[in-house]
């Protein structure tokens, strides 16, 4: 966060956390509620992901724990 200047290099989170506070001009809850509802629009497309791929995810962890 500190050592990006350039706005197109920065992460989302990062992004996000610079944006919620120009949002919320009569409170800060309201920049607050803004950060949320973004962090879950941001969260949706990796739970998609998972719950598509989640047979997978199972089958690796179950055959890296078993021995032999």
């Amino acid at each position: 966060m500190l050592i990006i200047f350039d706005d197109d290099m920065k992460t989302l989170p990062v992004g996000i956390a610079a944006f919620a506070p120009q949002v919320g001009t009569h409170t800060q809850l309201e920049g607050y509620a803004v950060a949320m509802a973004a962090v879950t629009l941001l969260c949706i497309p990796s739970v998609a992901l998972f719950m598509l791929l989640q047979r997978y995810f199972i089958q690796g962890i179950t055959a890296g724990g078993l021995k032999g």
